[in-house]
């Protein structure tokens, strides 16, 4: 008891203390105003009551140090009065007062706030948040019913137990035990899961406002939903989710993920219109859901050289694949795809099809369309007008004209392995010089408007029923013209063998 008692008289000596201070058993009974500045050496006792039970006085803890009560499981810190008087806890003193900041209040036992009122808003005293305010909840917490504002504080759990459904500010998970939620949750700076914790959200919301995200423990998000809404750039933590939503309510920001990123059967990923998912390592993984389940109202940009693996999802949106490592563009029908890096970018023997603007930024690693395989596609399969430049380095395999969209091209050069034009899609005004290794086919109720060099170098070109193409410029056909459509001709059309 030594050291309480000096700690007392310390903090005699800073501020007119109205306090009963019982030293029997180790005791804390506070009936006045204690004011615990920082840098005095904090106060350690078995117990503290922040009321005086014999007469029924209201106790006002002001924090800036550290409250230690160190008894085990009667180690309590208890806010409230048997005889019915109420504290009041305000874990900070302003930072203005040289000794002040968040403090610290470290039970073994349990924190019962009953009907009393405990405020652990650092950002009241100092709202660069260096001296934040901190719970440990070591023996269990009873937030009861005065009030527990921690928005803009920390609590840290160290036990087993169901989170309270209150707002945190910075919320802490240690030890090696289970935690659940009682109910929907909001955390407004971060959330750290940390090695051998375990957090199981259940069928509820957790919202994350914080910028940094961090899970070294089991982060059990398979049946609820997880929202990464704050205004600002967030870490994503990598796990299996069920719900997951993206979004803000002002600016653009970056949501990034370090890891591999899936979703169980049944599962959905929303990304609002104000943000761009970075996957930045490990795999995106969409097997499990399905287009009614994915949004993309933004972009998805892909920093990371493993594939994409996207499942049935119809359109997945816009892509930016950007990467100074070599990269694999997955099979899909992206809304946009954009390529940056000086990594290699490396297609599939499948079909790429992109619906908007196909942009190649920068000075982008070199581009393979052909070694995957024969079947290797791309495709510009926009419903509505596109305008396609900037392919005169491009050398593709199939290179396919699709949906009912008109495409044009711009000027430049275009080399294909084939050139063809699906059937029933929108007219193709070609402005810039082809070159097609082993033929060009419009197929039935297409059209191509070659206003540019074409030349064939095998294969030759067809034009199907009801198909037609119109030339007013040159073109050299190496093989067989076959016309079964409609041809129209101002320019030069040459036929080698």
């Amino acid at each position: 008891m030594k050291r309480l008692v000096n700690i007392l008289l310390f903090v005699s000596t800073l501020t007119s203390i109205s306090a009963e201070l019982a030293t029997a058993q180790g005791r804390v009974r506070n009936g006045g105003t204690i004011w615990n500045f920082r840098g005095g050496g904090g106060i350690t006792a078995n117990q503290f009551f922040n009321s005086n039970a014999a007469g029924n006085r209201n106790g006002v803890l002001r924090n800036a140090d550290t409250i230690r009560v160190v008894n085990g499981a009667s180690g309590f810190f208890q806010n409230f009065g048997s005889a019915g008087g109420v504290g009041t806890v305000k874990n900070y003193i302003a930072t203005g007062t040289a000794a002040g900041g968040g403090g610290a209040i470290l039970p073994t036992g349990q924190y019962a706030n009953g009907g009393g009122t405990t405020d652990n808003d650092s950002a009241h005293a100092d709202p660069a948040g260096t001296l934040m305010g901190t719970i440990v909840v070591a023996g269990g917490l009873n937030i009861g019913t005065g009030g527990f504002d921690t928005d803009s504080g920390k609590v840290e759990f160290a036990i087993a137990m169901t989170l309270p459904t209150i707002i945190y500010g910075t919320l802490v998970l240690t030890g090696s035990s289970a935690k659940s939620l009682a109910g929907s949750i909001t955390v407004n700076d971060s959330i750290r899961n940390a090695s051998g914790s375990t957090l199981n959200i259940g069928s509820n919301t957790l919202s994350l406002k914080g910028s940094s995200n961090v899970s070294t423990g089991s982060f059990l998000v398979t049946n609820g939903t997880v929202q990464y809404n704050g205004d600002r750039d967030q870490t994503i933590i990598p796990a299996s989710y069920r719900n997951l939503v993206l979004s803000s309510s002002a600016g653009n920001h970056t949501k990034t993920v370090n890891g591999t990123m899936a979703f169980v059967s049944g599962g959905s990923l929303n990304i609002g219109t104000r943000d761009t998912l970075e996957v930045a390592s490990g795999v995106l993984n969409l097997t499990n859901l399905t287009s009614g389940g994915y949004t993309n109202s933004s972009a998805v940009k892909v920093k990371s050289s493993s594939t994409p693996v996207y499942g049935t999802i119809a359109n997945v949106g816009s892509y930016i694949f950007e990467s100074d490592n070599t990269q694999t563009i997955a099979a899909a029908t992206y809304g946009s795809l954009t390529l940056r890096g000086s990594g290699a970018k490396n297609f599939p023997n499948a079909t790429v099809a992109v619906r908007g603007e196909y942009r190649i930024e920068g000075s982008v690693g070199a581009r393979d369309y052909r070694s995957a395989g024969s079947s290797a596609t791309f495709a510009f399969d926009g419903s509505s007008p596109q305008s396609i430049s900037g392919l005169s380095a491009e050398q593709f395999n199939q290179l396919r004209f699709s949906n009912t969209g008109t495409k044009t091209l711009g000027s430049g050069s275009v080399e294909a392995n084939n050139v063809v034009v699906i059937a029933n899609s929108g007219a193709v005004t070609s402005n810039a010089s082809v070159t097609a290794n082993n033929g060009v086919t419009i197929n039935s109720g297409a059209s191509w408007s070659n206003n540019a060099d074409m030349n064939i170098l095998a294969g030759g070109l067809t034009i199907n029923s009801t198909a037609s193409f119109g030339n007013t410029s040159n073109v050299i056909v190496t093989g067989n013209l076959t016309n079964n459509g409609a041809l129209s001709n101002t320019g030069i059309i040459t036929i080698k063998d």
